[in-house]
């Protein structure tokens, strides 16, 4: 597995329940979805072009995901 699952009690965790922490908790698993929906292409797609660009998009969101995941544990929206 490509990144670290979070529980829904685990996202629902919120210390501050204000927008700003709503739009980050929102925004991991809007880019958790697109990770997932890369793999799926990556493990699906035949063509050499389609499996290089999965492979872009893996990276692209695996990078967003940890970017997001580490503000949202400074923020103590998740545990450590």
């Amino acid at each position: 597995m490509l990144f670290k699952k979070f529980s829904k009690k685990q996202i629902e965790q919120i210390n501050a329940p204000d927008d700003e922490n709503t739009k980050l908790i929102e925004e991991i698993q809007k880019v958790k979805e697109q990770l997932e929906s890369a793999n799926t292409m990556f493990n699906f797609t035949t063509d050499p072009k389609l499996t290089e660009s999965a492979i872009h998009e893996i990276n692209s969101c695996q990078l967003r995901y940890d970017f997001l995941v580490r503000e949202a544990k400074i923020k103590g929206l998740v545990r450590h």
